[in-house]
């Protein structure tokens, strides 16, 4: 049920400025799933929702937490059991669960922050998993970036046996989600394919995963949001194929895109002609500032990609996007 006057511009949430604070999650500050209770998610739905969106993309942010934060935030928003996944690898995951569905979100690359618990291994092993780009047979048709395929093999039997049973207690009509931001877009990605049973994928931010054989089989109903100048979701271009290295493959994107853009306009299905111009100036500011050794402007425009990256600005803009809608 939608509250009326729902639509009205205080319903809409400010933007705060690029700090650390903001950028790097994990964000507890951040009033999670607030009015959740007038804007439920949509379960059955197949179609892109834009307040799906938004409570995947608070999914995706509040898997950056720990479960004493995690748990209870998952728990006021209406799911009734909340499992928490910490493997041996890299991943961590939530399945946030009640009698009508399931969201399956898996963590992202972690960063240092204070007062976050997050140590320098912990990070160390998240980028051993993104720079393991060779391209490996993923089983499932096609080749996939072998960190995170990693990533997926560390998870597997504990994601999926508790699936298991909760379609088995649930019965047939219990629907799961999967979403991510980041690296953990990429695992929710391949997560999502190798269970083939969920009823749709959203990500955020997230890197490349395949290359195009990968792509052409990949048949998950999938959403994948992109925040204008997001250096993330243009890695990594191309790897070698682990089993001849002699042999480059050129990484594919997978889903239907929806751009934000700019001035925070959210596009649907841009084309790669029009993500480009809405990005215009960037490379020939970016090589100037290079050519001239301008390293200040070198830094900013590196910092605005990376900015806008931050997991907090996603769940921001798809509430801003969804109210704008209504």
């Amino acid at each position: 049920m939608t509250p009326s006057g729902s639509g009205r511009p205080n319903l809409r949430k400010s933007i705060p400025p690029p700090t650390p604070e903001t950028v790097f999650p994990p964000n507890l500050k951040h009033t999670y799933f607030e009015h959740g209770e007038d804007h439920p998610f949509r379960p059955r739905s197949r179609k892109f929702e834009l307040v799906n969106a938004w409570w995947l993309a608070e999914s995706s942010l509040l898997a950056y937490a720990d479960p004493g934060f995690a748990t209870p935030a998952f728990t006021q928003a209406g799911f009734t059991s909340v499992k928490f996944i910490n493997t041996s690898g890299s991943t961590q995951c939530y399945i946030a669960s009640n009698d009508a569905f399931g969201i399956v979100a898996v963590r992202g690359t972690q960063v240092l922050k204070r007062g976050s618990g997050v140590s320098l291994r912990d990070v160390l092993r998240d980028i051993v998993a993104d720079g393991r780009f060779f391209l490996v047979d993923s089983g499932q048709g096609g080749f996939v970036h072998e960190g995170f395929a990693a990533e997926v093999a560390s998870c597997w039997v504990p994601l999926t046996g508790y699936l298991d049973e909760q379609r088995r207690s649930h019965g047939e009509d219990w629907k799961v989600w999967f979403t991510g931001h980041s690296l953990g877009a990429a695992v929710a990605t391949l997560v999502a394919d190798r269970d083939g049973g969920g009823q749709g994928l959203y990500t955020f931010g997230s890197p490349l995963v395949g290359d195009g054989s990968f792509r052409d089989d990949f048949h998950v109903n999938t959403y994948r949001i992109v925040h204008h100048r997001d250096i993330v979701t243009r890695v990594p271009p191309f790897g070698p194929y682990k089993a001849d290295t002699t042999r480059v493959g050129r990484y594919e994107h997978v889903g239907s895109l929806r751009y934000i853009d700019g001035s925070d306009e959210l596009i649907d299905e841009p084309s790669t002609q029009q993500v480009t111009a809405l990005r215009a100036g960037r490379f020939e500011a970016l090589v100037n500032a290079a050519f001239e050794l301008r390293l200040g402007a070198l830094w900013e425009i590196a910092t605005d990609d990376l900015n806008d990256h931050a997991p907090l600005y996603y769940a921001l803009k798809m509430w801003n996007a969804y109210v704008s809608d209504l």
